[in-house]
């Protein structure tokens, strides 16, 4: 658990996901798919409820493989990160993925860089040699995070989403070597 202050001047917590957790997670989750288009849901697409999170988070418990961040500020979420195995064979243990999402209105006030800065620790620990994401190529803000943080764009993925009026948006595959 780390303590910060965001660039707003209100504490900022980054911690392990707790149990407790679960109902935030889940309202973050539903409502950064209505603010963002750049996430993999359209709104309302999601199906998660808080029991199904409390499983998934008491699965992680104690977890070498995968651990998931949260950011919170006075008693709220406003963020999560996920970093975890790509897969558990040998071949692909030494790659971890990354995840984050933060709440539209915390944007640009330090939780994503603390979270991303908390997740890499998390797979140094575990001694993954490797991190990569996928982020939508028009997502000028998010892809500055990651390069910030040492990611390299590796790839295009074209038209890897397809939203609802039709149109498409491309990827960056991203990697950073640890």
């Amino acid at each position: 658990m780390t303590q910060r202050v965001l660039k707003g001047g209100g504490p900022l917590r980054v911690r392990p996901a707790e149990t407790s957790d679960a109902e935030q997670l889940v309202e973050l989750l539903h409502r950064a798919d209505e603010e963002s288009p750049f996430l993999g849901r359209e709104p309302g697409e999601s199906r998660l409820t808080a029991e199904m999170e409390r499983g998934m988070i008491e699965d992680l418990d104690g977890s070498d493989s995968q651990v998931w961040l949260v950011a919170e500020t006075e008693g709220r979420i406003i963020g999560l990160c996920s970093v975890g195995r790509v897969r558990h064979t040998r071949r692909f243990r030494h790659r971890g993925e990354v995840m984050l999402v933060v709440a539209r209105d915390s944007w640009g006030q330090g939780a994503g860089s603390a979270l991303l800065e908390d997740g890499i620790a998390w797979a140094r620990r575990q001694g993954l040699l490797q991190l990569e994401l996928e982020v939508v190529r028009e997502n000028e803000r998010a892809v500055r995070l990651y390069t910030r943080a040492g990611f390299q764009i590796t790839g295009t993925r074209p038209r890897a989403l397809r939203y609802a009026d039709g149109a498409f948006a491309d990827e960056y595959l991203m990697v950073l070597p640890l």
